[in-house]
């Protein structure tokens, strides 16, 4: 819904997706005089429609976000870097792997460093992880925003793949990191799953466990750690071994701008795609999962003037802003979301193939952004699956709500028990974003000693092909497990949707 139109002379500015700017810097697009409270924004072809606020963030605040990284972050890096370099102690020192095997942890590493050297940049980064931020922190609405993730872990997955992760990929920028580190670009089914699954972990390890996940040694903060610390030494990597990195075009690698824009679409987006699902949120839902991300968003590396998350229509006006000056789908995010949809398409749980994955997209995200990310149209078919599907979610939901403690839970064990089938034995937490030491240099130089890092997921190139391999294995038991019982008639499913579709309405009579 538009914010209230403000009275005055307001304007409606109305551009298309040929005006609007590939990415910032430059802004090609000038808007003279600038917006104001109550001018309409509308870019035709992307779907982007609002009312502009005081909330709203200007391109030029957005370009000057784009031109800083995380400084703590980066200063532990370069500490850790460096210190390996020139100390053979540091880099010998090894950090048991799950799997038995060694190899180097940069959270781990970071807490060495900062053990020897507690006036460092190391020592700096792991203090303000620990420290309460400069903000107050509501933990019972932190424990809520949790248990609304998970008690409706069904339609919040779909929002967050759907709408948080393929729509995501309308940022050109973002798409020339993840081109740069080859993360989610392989078109192996297998591959694109096991790097969903980790970015799923991270955030999975930040839901689970109640509040104390993201407070000193939880398993959630120790993850957005290990992320927080791969973003440092991915934008270390992209801006050292590619020479043709331009910064005045894309900004720093995983700017502010870039983290920003993510968290949000993890949060407001969450929001938007359970609406679009038929399952909208309470008030109270959405305040307590705002706050959440609140907290999340200044752990993993936002700082305090460019958080978003202070309410909820500061969070969307946010969002509005950094779509308004970064999106542009182009080849690179058409390519990019097909990857992710074909290599989760015909795959457990749902099975559903690329055309309705493609369909529950555009549920998500609308026609316009959809046709521009180069999603098929839908057919008759895919329309009254999405109907069906949305009438099963919403009673899902409906269920959950009445029930929200058990359902959290089983919610929480579902996801924990397919991330521990896709990833391994280990540990969903400890396995995510184990980082090794950077790959090896043209000439053979490895930065930093010690084993290589495969790219983005964490893992080194033995321990990948094994949990690749391991994943393979799952699907075809799965499937295999699927083949021995007895398949549901088509007309029998088509008879559930329907009762859930009849259930789901009665029962909101009855609310009413």
């Amino acid at each position: 819904m538009l914010p209230a139109y403000a009275p005055g002379n307001s304007r409606h500015i109305k551009l298309n997706l040929d005006d609007h700017p590939r990415i910032l810097p430059p802004l090609s697009r000038k808007i003279n005089p600038p917006l104001k409270s109550g001018d309409l924004v509308e870019v035709e072809g992307a779907g982007i429609c609002f009312r502009w606020t005081r909330n709203h963030v200007t391109p030029k605040r957005v370009l000057e976000r784009r031109r800083v990284g995380d400084p703590l972050a980066d200063a532990a890096m370069n500490e850790m870097l460096s210190y390996s370099q020139s100390s053979s102690s540091a880099t010998s020192a090894p950090v048991s792997a799950p799997s038995g095997r060694h190899k180097h942890d940069f959270l781990n590493l970071a807490r060495q460093r900062a053990a020897s050297s507690p006036s460092g940049a190391c020592a700096a980064l792991l203090n303000s992880m620990n420290s309460p931020p400069p903000f107050h922190v509501d933990w019972e609405a932190v424990a809520r925003g949790q248990n609304f993730f998970l008690r409706r872990a069904p339609s919040t997955s779909i929002a967050l793949l759907h709408l948080s992760l393929v729509g995501g990929f309308s940022s050109p920028g973002i798409n020339e990191v993840l081109f740069g580190t080859g993360y989610l670009m392989n078109s192996k089914p297998s591959v694109v799953q096991l790097r969903l699954f980790e970015t799923m972990a991270m955030v999975t390890a930040c839901m689970a466990h109640g509040p104390s996940t993201l407070m000193e040694g939880g398993e959630g903060l120790e993850a957005v750690a290990r992320v927080r610390l791969l973003h440092a030494f991915v934008r270390r990597r992209l801006l050292k071994r590619m020479q043709g990195w331009d910064k005045e075009k894309h900004g720093i690698p995983i700017n502010q701008a870039d983290m920003v824009v993510t968290a949000l679409s993890f949060s407001v987006n969450v929001i938007f795609g359970s609406e679009a699902l038929g399952c909208p949120p309470t008030n109270k839902d959405i305040s307590d999962y705002i706050h959440l991300w609140k907290l999340i968003s200044h752990k993993i590396g936002v700082l305090p003037e460019n958080n978003s998350h202070e309410d909820y229509d500061t969070a969307v006006a946010g969002l509005e802003s950094y779509l308004l000056a970064l999106v542009k789908p182009d080849s690179s995010s058409q390519k990019a979301s097909a990857a992710v949809l074909k290599g989760v398409a015909d795959q457990p749980p749902f099975k559903l193939s690329f055309q309705r994955l493609s369909a529950l997209s555009r549920c998500c995200m609308g026609d316009d952004l959809a046709d521009a990310l180069g999603l098929p149209p839908k057919t008759t078919a895919d329309r009254v699956f999405v109907a069906v599907f949305k009438g099963a979610l919403r009673l899902q939901c409906m269920i959950a709500d009445s029930f929200p403690g058990f359902f959290a839970r089983r919610g929480e064990k579902a996801i924990l028990a397919n991330l521990q089938m896709f990833l391994g034995e280990g540990g969903v937490v400890k396995r995510f974003a184990k980082s090794g030491s950077k790959r090896k240099e043209e000439g053979g130089k490895v930065e930093g000693g010690g084993e290589p890092l495969t790219r983005f997921g964490g893992y080194d190139d033995e321990e990948r092909e094994s949990s690749l391999k391991k994943l393979e294995e799952n699907l075809e038991a799965l499937e295999e497990r699927r083949r021995s019982n007895r398949a549901i008639p088509m007309l029998s499913k088509a008879l559930l949707g329907l009762a859930g579709v009849l259930a789901a309405r009665y029962f909101a009579q009855r609310r009413k």
